[in-house]
């Protein structure tokens, strides 16, 4: 999906704007508040109308980067193209009596949802050390700047680039998309004035980053269980869904067809904002298939490995996230651990568990690991030990569609 362009007619780096009249009328206003200065009771009456020269200051946490400097009024705070997701931010107003208003704000945070309390003026909506990317945000004045101003922001998420203006409370962001913010302008505009650019598309709810999922049986009867077509091919099946998600699995495919094939095919479909999900089976814990290869020798988690390692450093650059999926358990159903081949080779859920285990440990950082085996564990069937019901089927893809784009 194409980043939406950038609004025009932004301002990206300004001074604080003059918001309130300057003509006659503001120098007759200002006269007459400095005719009533010698007045303490006049003061206090009139200290809720000195807002003619707010200033808006703002900063945020960054990955990598940490605390960035604050800007002023209308500048980029974050960064832009470099992929790294805004962890907590701050505003602050000054230049105002403290009888004016305020500004307050929250932010929608990975695993947390809408923070339920409001920060003010120069509180951290946010988390710091937790590695939770900032998904959305709500800004909005309050008090007399309330009356006199709209708090005018947008934000750059992941996947769709700079979004429209909003403005006053309303919300700007993603929320049930696993998107990261990376970067937030914010402005203060005259009460009723004009948007400092597009308004449209400001906020975007349950939409959900593409995906290639890459797999063997347990992939393809997951596509069979929800689209009801149970598909079957010598070297590979490929198939689009209704929601754009590519599949991509063979019955049976182990670390050679996986290495010779289909990560080629998926290669034909990644591209930037794709989830990259590897989601295989048992097939080479058995030894039944996978060892013929005569250079790489036996397929095991060191081989799968460094594959993975190497695709997924070639996907990311390309704008993509690369997920590996646990191999998930055998048995019937919980409490029955063994899967018995027909040629009577035998996989157990501790020899499951020792190769996520290994596969975890070895993955780099540009792998998320999905936890697939515990996703299910604790409730599941399967007919032949190996493939699950249909209820199973939905549940795992529910989990892995639940985490992508994290």
């Amino acid at each position: 999906m194409p980043l939406l362009e950038e609004a025009s007619g932004v301002v990206e780096s300004t001074e604080v704007v003059q918001l309130e009249p300057q003509g006659d009328d503001a120098c007759d206003e200002r006269a007459a508040l400095e005719g009533q200065a010698g007045s303490s009771s006049s003061k206090t009456q009139n200290a809720g109308k000195r807002t003619n020269n707010p200033t808006l200051r703002y900063g945020v946490h960054c990955q990598t980067y940490g605390d960035r400097a604050e800007v002023k009024g209308g500048a980029i705070a974050g960064t832009t193209g470099e992929s790294k997701r805004l962890e907590a931010m701050w505003i602050r107003l000054g230049g105002i009596p403290l009888a004016s208003g305020g500004i307050t704000y929250r932010a929608h945070v990975q695993g947390v949802g809408w923070e339920p309390s409001w920060a003010t003026n120069g509180q951290r909506a946010g988390t710091s050390g937790q590695s939770k990317r900032l998904e959305a945000v709500q800004v909005k004045l309050t008090g007399m700047m309330a009356k006199k101003y709209d708090v005018w922001y947008r934000v750059h998420t992941q996947r769709y680039g700079w979004l429209g203006w909003t403005k006053n409370g309303k919300k700007a962001g993603t929320e049930g998309c696993a998107l990261r913010m990376e970067a937030i302008q914010i402005k203060l505009v005259s009460k009723g004035g004009a948007a400092p650019g597009k308004t449209t598309g400001a906020f975007k709810k349950d939409q959900r980053a593409r995906m290639v999922i890459i797999g063997d049986s347990r992939s393809l009867e997951t596509y069979a269980t929800l689209y009801g077509e149970r598909v079957w091919d010598a070297v590979a099946v490929v198939r689009e869904d209704k929601a754009g998600n590519w599949w991509i699995g063979r019955h049976g495919g182990g670390y050679n067809w996986f290495a010779n094939t289909g990560v080629s095919r998926a290669d034909e479909h990644v591209e930037r904002d794709t989830a990259v999900v590897i989601l295989l089976g048992v097939n080479d814990l058995l030894n039944e298939w996978g060892r013929e290869d005569p250079v790489l020798g036996s397929s095991d988690e060191t081989h799968y490995a460094r594959l993975i390692n190497r695709k997924a450093k070639q996907w990311r650059r390309r704008g993509a996230i690369v997920y590996y999926a646990t191999v998930t358990p055998v048995g019937s159903r919980p409490g029955d651990d063994v899967f018995v081949s027909s040629s009577g080779k035998r996989v157990t859920n501790a020899r499951v568990r020792r190769w996520n285990e290994n596969m975890r440990s070895l993955l780099s950082s540009n792998v998320v690991v999905l936890d697939a085996y515990g996703a299910i564990a604790k409730k599941y069937r399967a007919s032949d030990s190996m493939h699950y019901d249909e209820a199973t089927y939905r549940r795992l893809f529910e989990y892995v569609r639940s985490h992508v784009a994290s």
